[in-house]
């Protein structure tokens, strides 16, 4: 079972989905190998024909696995707009006479660099 046939198969994570397609990208190098000693071109052209698409699948899966990857949280004590008047949260707590926490996550995310 070479390529996503497997992957369409089973349910899998991302990092077995890479394993996977690496792995059968591997399989089919050594048949292709096989196949040129051997004289045998279709099976070698098909072997190579696996081989680029798997080793393309692959690079599509560490492609799609860095995009997933979740942006970093800053807390609105960390942010650098904090308590000016880009901050959602400072408006809110002025329009409800409240005061704003530290702790909320905040939607600007971007952290002071002056500590």
């Amino acid at each position: 079972m070479h390529g996503t046939e497997g992957m369409v198969r089973t349910m899998m994570s991302l990092e077995q989905a890479i394993k996977h397609a690496e792995r059968a990208c591997k399989e089919s190098r050594n048949g292709l190998q096989y196949a040129l000693k051997r004289g045998e071109t279709r099976f070698a052209e098909r072997c190579k024909k696996e081989a680029e698409e798997n080793q393309q699948l692959a690079a599509w899966l560490r492609e799609l696995q860095e995009r997933r990857k979740a942006p970093e949280i800053i807390r609105c004590g960390e942010c650098k707009h904090n308590g000016t008047h880009h901050c959602l949260l400072n408006l809110w707590a002025t329009i409800f006479n409240s005061k704003p926490k530290d702790d909320f996550f905040c939607g600007m995310a971007e952290r002071r660099t002056d500590e």
